[in-house]
């Protein structure tokens, strides 16, 4: 059996085409991202992209983005593949394959701790006593 030779960006964008059941901001943010793998290996055809392909694009985003955005770009990925897989284009998913990614930290939390949470309702409470007076 020969299987069609389109390229990993022409799958990512037949992908994006599936989500007509997802939310527009959801959709958009999918857009967004699929541009961060299919500049990296979106001319590889999907029936030749290899694990070590998937993973090197893993390891380039992951110098540039958080992890979360790196690990979405994989999710991306895999699912393009998967949708690749139901239209018998390809027989494996080799983004499944390929390992989680690390990306860049990121930002540190602006969130109070338990602490500081319970010190700043104190000084509250010690300015409503005083303005009561």
């Amino acid at each position: 059996m020969t299987l069609p030779l389109i390229a990993s960006g022409q799958g990512l964008k037949d992908w994006l085409e599936t989500l007509s059941t997802q939310a527009e901001s959801t959709v958009t943010g999918y857009r967004v991202m699929v541009r961060h793998p299919a500049e990296l290996i979106g001319a590889v055809k999907l029936v030749e992209l290899k694990v070590r392909d998937v993973d090197f694009a893993r390891g380039t985003l992951a110098k540039r983005l958080s992890t979360r955005s790196v690990r979405l770009a994989r999710m991306i990925l895999i699912q393009a593949i998967r949708n690749a897989m139901v239209n018998d284009l390809v027989v494996r998913n080799v983004a499944d394959l390929a390992a989680v990614p690390t990306g860049k930290p990121g930002r540190p939390s602006r969130s109070l701790s338990p602490e500081q949470a319970r010190c700043s309702r104190a000084e509250e409470r010690q300015r409503e006593a005083k303005a009561d007076r």
